[in-house]
């Protein structure tokens, strides 16, 4: 990241910060960083550390040298003149977690660049020894209160960009970067309702770090249903790619939204054999045993999930043609398989089942 796009997302946080904390400066300069550092006072900071600084964290020192209010536990980072290595600065958290990376041979703590002023119990720092292709410094921070380990981030912008994040879950400032992320779970919802899955996914993900609490509420729900989908669809299920041919009266399934019409029956007969492949979701079921209950039938009409009407097979078990009739009637005219005439009464015009008892 150059400085030319630190400075208008530096200055962005400036005035939301001010937003959610009113009484706090009111007279002050809403810029919460510091007057920029020269190319000589960083030229001059890496002669002395024996390194080249990593680009994002170069440039930021190029806008502003230092920053207020980096996040709600990180009061300041340091400016050109206070940065140095984090075993000389603050040696008792180097080596309180020299040994939390067992596999290098070198701790990162030891390593590491610190780069934060004040702090509520905690540190953060830059490790040299994590570079990825760009040049950038894994990121650290670590506070003892939370009893956890380090927390990474792949660079130093990503590490600012999470402060901003988390100011923004805890003090939530009524601002455009709120409405933004509104309108962005709202087109999330829309896309999981089309079929989309990972892009929503991620766009929920990124707006709960903000602190919007319906994307955590739609981002459980959608994963809740994926997660019933897995362990309900059977391995023959239908194939949702699939088109059914002109006038067909079956439905073809979302590719990733869950189908209960895929779960298995439990009524089934037992020992019965399971539904073969199928195109689509309903063409399986060919008997009242069938395993899959989504075949669609020309008769009722419902709407299912505010879409179009579907026409769906009855699934009200029908009365057993010998259940004994209670209500009064006219005397039934059926003959009974013994002869003469069966003597149940029956309120219905057409004929009851001609033996009297149940088959069998």
């Amino acid at each position: 990241m150059d400085r030319h796009a630190w400075k208008p997302f530096l200055q962005r946080w400036s005035e939301e910060w001010h937003l959610a904390n009113p009484d706090e400066e009111p007279d002050g300069d809403p810029w919460l960083g510091c007057t920029p550092a020269t190319e000589d006072e960083v030229r001059a900071l890496e002669s002395r550390l024996g390194c080249v600084l990593p680009p994002s964290f170069r440039e930021f020192l190029l806008v502003t040298n230092g920053w207020r209010h980096a996040g709600n536990f990180v009061r300041s980072l340091r400016g050109t003149e206070e940065i140095g290595w984090l075993a000389d600065l603050e040696p008792m958290w180097a080596d309180a977690y020299a040994d939390w990376d067992e596999e290098d041979t070198e701790p990162a703590a030891a390593r590491s660049l610190l780069i934060s002023l004040e702090a509520d119990a905690g540190v953060v720092y830059l490790d040299p020894g994590d570079v990825d292709e760009h040049g950038e410094w894994a990121a650290y921070d670590v506070f003892s209160w939370t009893a956890m380990g380090p927390d990474r981030h792949g660079s130093f912008y990503e590490k600012m960009y999470d402060f901003y994040a988390g100011f923004h879950a805890l003090d939530r400032p009524r601002c455009d970067t709120q409405r933004e992320w509104d309108a962005k779970v709202e087109d999330a919802r829309l896309a999981s309702l089309r079929g989309e899955v990972e892009r929503p996914l991620a766009v929920l993900a990124q707006a709960a770090r903000f602190g919007r609490d319906r994307a955590s509420f739609l981002s459980f729900q959608m994963r809740t249903l994926l997660r019933r989908r897995r362990t309900t669809t059977p391995s023959t299920g239908c194939s949702p790619t699939a088109t059914p041919s002109r006038g067909s009266s079956t439905r073809i399934c979302s590719p990733h939204r869950f189908c209960r019409c895929c779960s298995p029956r439990t009524n089934a007969p037992a020992g019965s054999a399971p539904a073969p492949p199928s195109s689509s979701c309903g063409t399986a079921a060919r008997s009242r045993s069938s395993t899959c209950s989504a075949v669609i039938r020309r008769g009722r009409t419902s709407r299912v999930s505010g879409s179009a009407s579907a026409t769906r097979s009855s699934t009200r078990p029908r009365t057993p043609p010998w259940t004994p009739v209670t209500r009064p009637g006219r005397a039934c005219v059926t003959p009974s398989s013994t002869g003469g005439r069966c003597m149940r009464t029956t309120s219905h015009r057409s004929p009851c089942w001609p033996i009297p008892g149940p088959p069998g």
